[in-house]
């Protein structure tokens, strides 16, 4: 029975770190993709939605 809830247990552990790493991941694009927006709809030296500097722009590491 102890087997049973310690397998349980992980795959609960294992679900919250797969959902968690999808949100923090999928964050991370929607704010690099409202930077590239900003960027080019307002010419990017005068506006950014978030405040800060455009030197970080979208990620283009391959996935």
């Amino acid at each position: 029975m102890a087997n049973g809830l310690l397998s349980a247990l992980f795959v609960i552990a294992g679900g919250a770190c797969a959902l968690t790493g999808y949100l923090v991941g999928s964050w991370h694009q929607r704010r690099a993709f409202e930077a590239d927006l900003a960027h080019d709809l307002f010419g990017g030296d005068h506006f950014d939605l978030l405040d800060e500097p455009l030197a970080r722009r979208r990620d283009q590491r391959p996935n």
